[in-house]
């Protein structure tokens, strides 16, 4: 296991992980098709090479040009994280496709050394995050996982679920 990587489980209290979810699963929150990541990078693991895109749907909260109006739903995530500088936090909706994907295998920002990265699980599901070391870190809602920028990783869909959900966010 990653030696700087952090998995926190029951991250939000179970109030505030309510009111995220009553944000982005309600019927008026905006998602927008996007491709998912798909990168040139070979991958470290043989078994888990990239080989097709993925249609996903996603939301950007912030990043370097806009703001989503959602935006204050995910404050709770970032002072619990104690950010200095959110570089973008970004939720992504994958759906069930009847077979496990590899997402492409990358660093989510240039600043490679200088950031780090957190991912939090919205639902339960046999989608993972996969680590360049090997690690694992299956889907489970409420759970939240730290690593540096620096390290390769990719997303699992599942198949268990319609759909699986994370929030991705580059901070400092």
């Amino acid at each position: 296991m990653s030696n700087d990587m952090e998995i926190i489980d029951d991250f939000l209290s179970e109030e505030e992980f309510k009111n995220f979810l009553e944000v982005i699963l309600n019927g008026e929150f905006p998602w927008y098709r996007g491709i998912k990541v798909t990168s040139n990078i070979t991958s470290p693991i043989k078994e888990f090479e990239s080989k097709e895109e993925q249609t996903q749907l996603c939301h950007v909260f912030i990043n370097d040009s806009s703001k989503s109006y959602s935006l204050s739903s995910v404050f709770p995530i970032f002072d619990k994280l104690k950010v200095k500088e959110i570089l973008r936090a970004k939720i992504n909706l994958t759906f069930n496709t009847g077979k496990q994907v590899v997402g492409g295998w990358h660093n989510d920002f240039s600043l490679v050394n200088k950031n780090k990265i957190a991912i939090f699980y919205i639902n339960d599901n046999n989608g993972f995050t996969l680590l360049e070391d090997g690690t694992k870190i299956l889907s489970k809602a409420n759970r939240l996982v730290i690593f540096n920028n620096s390290v390769l990783h990719t997303g699992i869909s599942q198949t268990n679920t319609e759909e699986r959900i994370v929030l991705n966010i580059g901070y400092i």
